[in-house]
């Protein structure tokens, strides 16, 4: 029985709803619970439930209010329906079994009893209640990988998220968040075996990615120790930042239905994350044919610049570019530069003056460091080879320097 409460003892109220759905119990029983000790001091209070209209449609949500007078204390909350199938509690979205502090003369509203969120796994075992008229409850949750998408997107719905194994990528768990009402993305959960995984989401009808990638550039892992692991903090990050400043290539996902974005047209940045270089809008694209032994120049900042940047000659059956007045040449090579991560970061890492000896064309991308002191970033196709001449087209890309720092 519960504890006895003279008249004259101070009291306080834990007022709010029992929800629940599609429970055709006639009755709930809700329990109040000292939260140190379950079977010492405890109230409950026996709530009819509406049962659905005849003919009111398969769904039917029980939203019934309670109040509970009790003494003072902390208390945990949580009911059964009568007939001991389904419980609810009064739990974070997480998964954590809430306390309610009530003090004398004090109503504490609005402490709302659910079922467990379907997102997450009840991660507290009820006690059998101390009436002995329901059995506890145990969680089976295993080790749980949580965080958030930083730079979430504002037109997509839902987005799925995956835990993939390192040692087996056939081995993945999967989960999917929903937009919010007020546009926000909530907390996402995956319940996974021990092991080490990597971190990926994707939203629906889109090419946006995330990754669990910290410094924003990387791919990390996660390292989960055992089934008790609760990794809180393992936040994606976009596989193209706003401000261009970071990215990343995500794989396709697991089971194939997404494939996976690459990350383009990234710049570096200031340790502030500003962008050293704008990027301009690509120039239309330019065919050029080379009789044999012809050369054709051509500047690359713009029509107010004559100065000629790069030449093209078609040099016995070789196509050559060279280099003029004392610019640099990048050559697009490297793991970086492979998928058209902007020609600020393939100038980053390798430069090399050809200003000299002409170079010979073995590759379509190359970066160009122009005499005004701008990027410039090249597409080259060969669209025809004879003997008596080169027919190539090309695209250009400029980067402006950031004079706004």
């Amino acid at each position: 029985q519960p504890t006895p409460t003279s008249e004259s003892d101070p009291t306080g109220f834990i007022t709010g709803t029992y929800n629940n759905y599609d429970k055709p119990a006639d009755r709930a029983y809700i329990y109040a619970v000292d939260a140190s000790n379950p079977t010492d001091l405890w109230r409950f209070v026996i709530i009819n439930i509406p049962q659905p209209p005849a003919g009111g449609g398969e769904s039917y949500a029980v939203m019934e209010p309670f109040s509970i007078e009790l003494p003072p204390g902390t208390y945990r909350l949580f009911a059964w329906s009568e007939d001991g199938s389904d419980y609810v509690a009064h739990a974070t979205t997480l998964g954590g079994w809430q306390t309610v502090t009530v003090t004398a003369d004090e109503t504490k509203a609005n402490i709302n009893l659910w079922p467990p969120d379907s997102r997450y796994c009840a991660r507290f075992a009820i006690p059998a209640s101390p009436d002995n008229l329901f059995a506890g409850t145990t969680p089976n949750c295993g080790a749980a990988i949580r965080g958030v998408l930083l730079e979430p997107p504002t037109d997509a719905f839902y987005i799925d998220v995956y835990a993939v194994a390192v040692n087996d990528p056939t081995k993945y768990y999967k989960t999917s968040i929903s937009q919010e009402l007020d546009g926000s993305f909530p907390v996402y959960e995956l319940l996974v075996d021990p092991g080490s995984y990597e971190i990926y989401a994707y939203a629906d009808e889109t090419d946006y990615g995330w990754g669990y990638a910290p410094d924003g550039d990387n791919l990390n892992q996660v390292n989960v120790a055992n089934n008790s692991t609760i990794l809180s903090d393992a936040n994606l990050n976009p596989h193209i930042s706003a401000n261009k400043c970071h990215g990343f290539d995500m794989p396709d996902s697991p089971d194939g239905t997404y494939s996976g974005p690459i990350a383009t047209g990234l710049v570096p940045c200031d340790d502030n994350n500003n962008p050293l270089w704008n990027r301009q809008p690509a120039q239309q694209l330019t065919t050029v044919e080379l009789a044999a032994g012809t050369s054709q120049a051509y500047n690359l900042d713009g029509d107010s610049d004559t100065t000629n940047d790069i030449q093209f000659t078609d040099n016995g059956g070789q196509l050559q570019i060279q280099i003029q007045n004392g610019t640099r040449l990048y050559r697009g090579l490297g793991p970086n530069y492979a998928h058209d991560n902007g020609c600020p970061r393939a100038w980053e890492e390798n430069q090399a003056d050809f200003t000299t000896t002409p170079y010979i064309i073995t590759v379509t991308d190359l970066c160009v460091y122009t005499s005004q002191g701008n990027l410039a970033e090249l597409n080259i196709s060969l669209v025809a080879t004879t003997d008596t001449s080169f027919e190539f087209s090309f695209t250009t890309t400029l980067y402006t320097p950031n004079t706004s720092q």
